[in-house]
């Protein structure tokens, strides 16, 4: 066997393989052997068919079976040993491949190529802010404020005061006469609060109380339609079945209250810990501010590495190649699926974009000793499993750390090859830019909690950031110290700074209660459980980003693409095939395992024919 590689620019190229009759002959004839053991034909004994009429049927198929395992395990050795960082897949030039298995022995195959240029990254010289929120009392002040409240609930009132109570009626529906009506409708139990009802209607409810009886006309309480029906568990069109004219007799009032800062309220914020006084429970919600924070800077970092390593690392593209092999995917898929030239060339730029940043990950992975691990993977689905969860509403805190790995072990190897795919390429970006982030100068820079939660949404407070990167940077303030420079009171207001939280907050019992009445008036509020430890989590805006390149991950099976094999043709019913094929930044390592379809070249039909009727 003989491996050409014919360079035809820096970054593109085609390698040829010439095959001989005895690279594959005796791999032919075992194989053969091995099938004429598992024959049955009439008219002989169970593995005792003459081997020529063996080879006969079953000698064609099996040549292109060994003879494409040979093309693909070349062309695995080639990337290996010319160390290529391919993008996409080979793309068979059929027109300068030679296989005729009817006249010919010895057999030709080519394959285009591209590749990226190797990057260079001067870790030295690479210096990426780290942001970090700086908690403070007021900080805390707040957190606890939304914790009593998280925790509070409803107790009996004697009269309506504000919005802050909610009260239960019962609605019956009034003749013209001003009376109940004959078979009229009546509603009991109906969950109301002051901000659910029209303004204009709010004062009269005011200081109600018990057992006191209002009339209201329905359409003015509630003015919108689709909340009126709702409320009264109608469909819209029936409200045109009813009157307007209702008497509210109010059977029950509650008022919110927060809950009490005792041990009580210790337990329910964090289950598993020995908290005793208000001092320790400080603490604590501090270190989860401090936690959910973090996560939020390790996230911003993840983004402001990402922009510079791409904005100075330089990494060439053959993009022309690059369209050629998205034209050539399309050829395995149904024609009302296929993708037009001009929508091709559109997705393009996206693609380069992406093909380079994986190019950078994995170039940072080489230079840094970095191998994704099946254990990675599984961490970042416990991770996904964890936040799916908690967007439901549910306490996670209390499941444990075990609950989310077993479950994610159990189900990792269950999931789809894409879905694993995904979870593969955050895994690995997580690894390579955690690794980095102990490689790297980092200018710590603090902010206020409000302006670090901006950042990382992504708006637009470049100024205030600016403002308070400099007043906060650790080089300025120990420059300050140093030159008798007295700022601290001025840095004290600055970092104290009124912030308007957003994270997601747990449901509370006013909350459980009016959405029930929300969900019937479509104008609920959505909130989510923070209990405990996860409190300060739920809400950070983690982005799941998934590389299109193609990285793959140990014992992870890429997204198979169909390739066309050496010959361009798929074997019809017999050939059982394995699918070797690069990732789309065509890495290849002896875990990804890059394996082709088996094809099968023409073979006379008269041979086929003359085989069934042999059998």
């Amino acid at each position: 066997m003989e491996v050409l590689n014919n360079q035809a620019t820096e970054l593109t190229g085609s390698v040829t393989i010439k095959i001989e009759k005895n690279d594959y002959e005796s791999k032919v004839n075992e194989r053969l052997k091995e099938l004429r053991k598992k024959v049955n034909m009439r008219g002989f004994r169970p593995g005792h068919v003459p081997l020529p009429l063996v080879k006969k049927l079953y000698g064609k198929e099996i040549l292109v079976e060994e003879v494409n395992k040979i093309v693909w395990d070349a062309l695995i050795n080639f990337i290996k040993e010319n160390n290529l960082k391919l993008i996409g897949d080979f793309i068979p030039a059929e027109d300068k491949t030679k296989f005729n298995i009817d006249a010919e022995e010895e057999f030709e195959f080519a394959f285009d190529y591209g590749t990226t240029s190797k990057p260079f990254i001067n870790y030295d010289e690479l210096n990426v802010p780290y942001y970090k929120a700086e908690i403070t009392d007021q900080d805390v002040d707040e957190e606890i404020k939304r914790i009593r409240k998280n925790f509070g609930q409803y107790i009996d009132s004697e009269e309506v005061k504000d919005d802050q109570d909610i009260f239960y009626v019962t609605l019956v529906e009034l003749d013209e006469n001003g009376q109940p009506k004959d078979n009229g409708l009546r509603k009991d139990e109906i969950l109301l609060s002051l901000d659910l009802i029209d303004e204009k209607q709010r004062e009269q409810f005011i200081g109600k109380k018990k057992d006191d009886e209002i009339i209201i006309k329905l359409s003015e309480l509630i003015p919108d339609k689709k909340r009126r029906a709702a409320m009264i568990n109608l469909k819209e069109e029936d409200l045109d079945n009813i009157g307007d004219d209702f008497k509210i007799i109010i059977t029950k009032v509650k008022r919110f209250q927060e809950a009490e800062l005792n041990e009580e309220l210790y337990k329910k914020y964090a289950p598993t810990e020995e908290i005793k006084d208000e001092e320790q429970f400080r603490a604590r919600v501090k270190e989860n501010l401090e936690k959910y924070f973090e996560d939020g800077s390790r996230q911003i970092f993840k983004n402001e590495v990402k922009d510079t390593l791409m904005n100075t690392v330089e990494v060439k593209i053959p993009e022309d190649f690059l369209l050629r092999w998205l034209e050539y995917r399309q050829k395995d898929k149904p024609e009302d699926q296929r993708q037009s030239k001009e929508e091709l060339e559109k997705q393009l730029p996206d693609l380069v974009k992406a093909v380079k940043w994986n190019t950078i990950l994995e170039q940072i992975a080489e230079d840094l000793g970095i191998k994704l691990e099946r254990e990675d993977a599984v961490k970042v689905h416990a991770d996904m499993l964890r936040m799916s969860l908690a967007n439901y509403g549910i306490d996670v805190s209390q499941l444990g750390e075990e609950f989310f790995m077993q479950h994610a072990e159990n189900e990792y190897e269950k999931l789809s090859e894409s879905d694993r795919y995904q979870i593969d390429s955050v895994a690995f970006e997580n690894k390579v830019l955690e690794a980095l982030q102990d490689k790297v100068k980092l200018q710590e820079r603090l902010l206020s909690p409000e302006l670090l939660e901006a950042k990382l949404r992504g708006e637009d407070k470049t100024q205030e950031v600016k403002q308070e990167e400099k007043a906060d940077t650790r080089e300025e303030k120990e420059q300050a110290q140093e030159g008798g420079e007295n700022k601290t009171e001025e840095k004290k207001k600055t970092a104290t700074r009124k912030r308007t939280t957003t994270r997601k907050t747990e449901d509370t019992e006013e909350d459980k209660e009016k959405k029930d009445t929300a969900k019937k008036s479509t104008t609920t509020k959505k909130s989510t459980s923070t209990t405990g430890e996860t409190s300060a989590k739920k809400s950070t805006t983690t982005k799941k980003s998934t590389s299109t390149t193609g990285k793959t991950s140990a014992k992870k099976s890429t997204t198979t693409k169909k390739s066309t094999s050496a010959t361009g043709k798929t074997s019809a019913k017999k050939s059982t095939t394995t699918k070797k094929s690069t990732s789309a930044t065509g890495k290849t390592s002896a875990k990804k395992s890059t394996t082709t379809k088996k094809t099968t070249a023409k073979t006379s039909k008269k041979d086929d024919t003359t085989g069934k009727k042999d059998e």
